[in-house]
């Protein structure tokens, strides 16, 4: 009997939480802004290499009780870089040190570094007034970052071919790009702003953080008709960014 009515209990009191509940979704966009340094004996700051970009995330939350929940998001953000910086970083990195006395002149272009993220969220909720609702969450998940290729084009002294003259040659210097996955960690935090029962408009913002690590990265350099071929040794990264977001949710 007692088993019977500890069971009772237990569900009388699951479904008055489950009545109080609360599904949640949410879409938003705004700004992302990278950290991390990439782990050399020489560090390279990444914010320093790549600009300002777009994310775009998606939650799903659900209010577990008054002040409890937990929520999964999915977001993906962009970053391009900076050529003039990008371009140093090839000279340093993946420029052979043979051709670094010889270049006259040389930029690098890559394609966008991409984010992919998805995370659990458990957060604590309260309300300030009638109309602002305050959520305070941590992230835990995973991060799959595309490093892309880069690619330098520029000329430099041919040795092989105008030893006295100094005419240049075309240099090129080209990479692989690479992928990686990675466990990932942050905290975050939320303000929404009621409009009605159903809708209301919110600020995210979250800082999150990973270190993928990168197999060894292919390089091929052209130098008139040589061609050497090298690789930049397997390195990790810490990746981060601090991303805000803006849109609207919809409370059920």
């Amino acid at each position: 009997m007692r088993k019977y009515l500890l069971l009772l209990g237990f569900l009388t009191a699951f479904s008055s939480l489950y009545a109080q509940s609360k599904l949640i979704v949410k879409v938003g966009i705004g700004p992302s802004f990278p950290y991390g340094k990439f782990e050399d004996s020489e560090t390279q700051d990444l914010a320093k290499l790549l600009k300002t970009g777009p994310n775009l995330g998606l939650t799903v939350a659900h209010d577990f009780s008054r002040h409890f929940g937990l929520a999964l998001t999915a977001s993906a953000w962009t970053h391009a870089v900076k050529n003039e910086e990008m371009t140093q970083y090839l000279k340093d990195k993946y420029l052979p040190a043979a051709y670094i006395p010889l270049v006259k002149s040389i930029n690098a272009s890559a394609k966008k570094f991409e984010f992919y993220t998805g995370y659990l969220s458990p957060y604590y909720t309260f309300e300030v007034g009638e109309r602002i609702r305050i959520d305070l969450r941590l992230n835990a998940g995973i991060m799959h970052l595309r490093f892309p290729s880069i690619t330098g084009q520029g000329e430099a002294i041919n040795p092989l071919e105008t030893p006295m003259t100094g005419v240049a040659s075309p240099l090129t210097v080209s990479s692989e790009a690479r992928e990686a996955t990675a466990f990932m960690y942050g905290a975050g935090a939320s303000v929404c702003y009621k409009l009605s029962e159903t809708f209301r408009i919110f600020t995210d913002i979250d800082g999150l953080r990973a270190r993928p690590s990168f197999d060894d990265i292919p390089v091929t350099a052209t130098l008139g008709p040589v061609t050497l071929a090298s690789a930049r040794p397997a390195f990790s990264q810490t990746a981060g960014t601090l991303s805000v977001r803006f849109g609207v949710g919809l409370f059920f």
